[in-house]
């Protein structure tokens, strides 16, 4: 995969690597006993899921046509579409081959539920994809004007959520599931608040990402503030606000990465990437079915195996195209 050196920008390489990473010790409850004992600062420091929304967005709005949105959507979703669906139809025959009862009517429902939200261990955290296309659809419909409002509306909102509590946005929710009784059968109260917890995160940022080439802000005006409100939410009362300008100070500061040495592996950092975000909660699981119930060995053999995937899965990109060429210089 080559990229004009002038468009390749080394720094969201750095973070593919880093970030996809950082996601599987995540999950491996590497960072547990902060968000135990440290939950304000832990929630204000975690700018890895809105800068992975805010580089979404700045390389799908920086040169943005609807056709090339829609190619985004179609290469995000149809994975997630795959892997979602095929889990509940595995579900689904477990059951049938325990039960010898085959519920349809579940399968079909689960499968859409998947749009809102996933219950499912292995494919949870595949959350970001499911609002990332959300959020690239709404977008392809927004002007610059509107990006600037939505932007601010959706600051608002997260806040108000903060402030009104889990318990009380759950509660809302489990009135709500009962007056729909087949949502309710494959939705619960903690569903509904979380999906929209993760839908006004998703949109706020990817929304930041298209909108901010237009921004005239400096990066360090965004540091302070964010460094400010840090201290105040650390210390004081939590707004859920800190994160936003700290995001954004640290896309800024991705984005200005040095390492052109990395674009000739682009594709391969991208492949690495993209196994590890919808691969590691299967491998995991698989893992330990296999009796390694050590994380930190989970978690090597998790990179090693993606590591091996991606070296493989490049050779056989690099040779079919190599075939291409040579087949079209005959001719």
């Amino acid at each position: 995969m080559s990229i004009a050196k002038g468009n390749y920008i080394p720094g969201f390489d750095w973070f593919r690597i880093i970030g996809s990473i950082l996601v599987v010790a995540t999950h491996l409850s590497f960072f547990r006993y902060f968000l135990d004992n440290m939950n304000t600062a832990y929630k204000v420091l975690s700018e890895g899921i809105p800068v992975f929304f805010i580089i979404s967005g700045y390389l799908a709005g920086r040169q943005f046509s609807k056709k090339r949105i829609f190619g985004q959507i179609i290469r995000y979703g149809i994975p997630y579409l795959v892997i979602v669906s095929g889990v509940q139809v595995l579900s689904f025959i477990r059951v049938y081959m325990k039960t010898g009862e085959a519920h349809f009517q579940d399968l079909i429902t689960n499968i859409l539920c998947c749009f809102m939200t996933v219950h499912t261990g292995y494919i949870v955290a595949l959350w970001f994809i499911r609002v990332l296309i959300f959020a690239f659809l709404l977008n392809i419909w927004m002007t610059p004007n509107i990006r600037k409002i939505a932007i601010i509306l959706l600051i608002v909102l997260r806040t108000i959520f903060v402030f009104l509590g889990a318990d009380t946005m759950t509660a809302e929710s489990t009135g709500l599931l009962e007056r729909f009784s087949l949502w309710g059968r494959v939705l619960e109260a903690e569903d509904v608040y979380r999906g929209l917890n993760h839908f006004l995160t998703g949109l706020l940022f990817t929304t930041v990402g298209f909108d901010i080439t237009t921004w005239k802000a400096k990066p360090i005006h965004m540091l302070i503030v964010g460094l400010l409100f840090a201290m105040f939410e650390v210390f004081v009362c939590y707004l859920n606000i800190a994160v936003v300008f700290l995001s954004i100070a640290l896309f800024y500061g991705i984005k200005e990465l040095p390492g052109q040495f990395l674009r000739p592996f682009h594709m391969e950092i991208s492949l690495f990437s993209v196994f590890m975000y919808f691969l590691h909660m299967f491998e995991k699981g698989a893992f330990y079915r296999c009796g390694v119930k050590n994380r930190v060995i989970s978690f090597a053999l998790i990179i090693i195996t993606n590591a091996l995937l991606t070296f493989l899965t490049a050779y056989v990109i690099k040779n079919r195209g190599k075939r291409v060429s040579i087949a079209r210089g005959a001719v």
